[in-house]
């Protein structure tokens, strides 16, 4: 042994590496191995759901599922060439308007071209967020009469995009939640679906090729495959209950981005406990020129949370480097390409990087008053405010129960 690799040696035995209070050890050489708990497959199964749907109609069918452990639900259409008007930038999010899920009783609602921008917002990985848009986003790439086919997922409480699974690269063939016990439904479980007018679907009144109609709806889910063993094992791993956020907005506000403007939304905190807001700042030319509903600000200029006439947050006109510190404190990485929509969270950060992690909640009724002073960044003219409210939802009597999280 050389002399200075003796002296390094001695100097290592004595510094607090070797005397550390450190009581979990890391392999040095050793790889790491991990297994599923469970053997099983995923096969995709499909009907023809739906038949002829036209702008404007409002269909249901069933999910035949039956005793099946499900994951992901997704519908499919071919949308037939226009002679007259174009698609949005996102077709399908616009053609299709509103999909509500009832078992008994109608317990969730799920509005593509509203919702499904809020919760693709937490995406922070660009590679992952670019990928999801692009199955959303018209195949030309911008706004177009062309024929394409397009999917769109049937978002339930119980799906994937509630969490944060999609907030990082998914490691394969981990799938980490969006499975369910669809036997608790059994045949149960009714989908409605209200397709939007031409003119909301579209840039103007538009004339479809050939005078068709939208042509027909397949229905596709995700199944596990296994042994009747393993089946039970996995259902008995499920859990009994879903939480998830749900949103109350006030829409297409007048914003400036020269002066403050102060919006009320005590009514929007009454439904049900608020845990914060979503606020999307855009110029008013992302609604009627780019036609785009991912279009967002991730910064506001300024922001005050007024309750009952006290202030209990300000932006104190902070300077970007200021946000991204703080972004970066508090474990989010900053968003990249759209959407990204500036939020703001109760608690002991505004910036929530974790849904699974509530930090705060202001329950309904603990105030009279609650205002938003909001000035926002250069050119953005038009603000929605969406409050963030969690529910829960139990699986009960082939039918699902709806009640506030608090």
């Amino acid at each position: 042994m050389s002399a200075s690799t003796e002296t390094l040696v001695k100097l290592r035995g004595l510094t607090a590496e070797a005397r550390s209070k450190g009581n979990v050890t890391v392999p040095t050489l050793t790889q790491r191995k991990y297994k599923s708990q469970h053997s099983y497959n995923i096969r995709m199964n499909k009907i023809n759901a739906l038949s002829g749907v036209a702008f404007g109609g409002n269909y249901s069918f069933v999910v035949p599922a039956f005793q099946q452990v499900v994951g992901e639900m997704f519908i499919e259409m071919t949308l037939p060439a226009l002679t007259t008007g174009t698609y949005r930038k996102y077709p399908l999010l616009h053609v299709v308007d509103l999909i509500s899920y009832r078992s008994g009783q109608k317990f969730y609602e799920f509005c593509p071209r509203k919702d499904l921008p809020i919760l693709l917002n937490r995406i922070k990985d660009k590679q992952m967020k670019d990928q999801i848009l692009d199955i959303f986003k018209d195949k030309s790439g911008a706004a177009s009469n062309a024929t394409n086919t397009y999917i769109l997922p049937l978002v339930t409480p119980m799906s994937i995009f509630h969490t944060d699974r999609l907030s990082e690269p998914i490691r394969h063939g981990n799938r980490n939640g969006g499975l369910w016990d669809a036997g608790k439904l059994a045949d149960n479980l009714h989908v409605e679906i209200q397709f939007a007018s031409g003119v909301e679907s579209c840039s103007e009144a538009p004339v479809v090729a050939g005078g068709a109609n939208l042509g027909n709806v397949t229905l596709r889910w995700e199944e596990v495959v296994a042994t009747p063993a393993v089946i039970s094992a996995i259902k008995r791993d499920l859990p009994s209950y879903y939480c998830c956020e749900e949103f109350t907005r006030l829409e297409d506000q007048v914003v400036s981005d020269s002066a403050t403007t102060v919006y009320k939304v005590a009514s929007l905190v009454s439904r049900a406990g608020t845990t914060g807001f979503y606020l999307r700042a855009r110029p008013v030319a992302a609604d009627t020129t780019t036609l785009n509903c991912m279009a967002g600000n991730e910064h506001l200029k300024s922001l005050v949370v007024r309750c009952d006439g006290r202030d209990i947050y300000s932006t104190d006109e902070r300077s970007d480097d200021q946000r991204k510190l703080q972004k970066i404190l508090a474990g989010d990485p900053g968003a990249t390409g759209e959407p990204k929509f500036a939020h703001f969270s109760f608690g002991n950060t505004h910036q929530n990087f974790d849904a699974a992690t509530v930090g705060g909640l202001l329950k309904n009724g603990a105030c009279n008053e609650l205002d938003l002073e909001i000035q926002s960044e250069t050119s953005d003219d038009r603000l929605d405010i969406c409050a963030v409210h969690l529910r829960s939802f139990v699986f009960a009597d082939r039918t699902v129960k709806v009640s506030n999280a608090y």
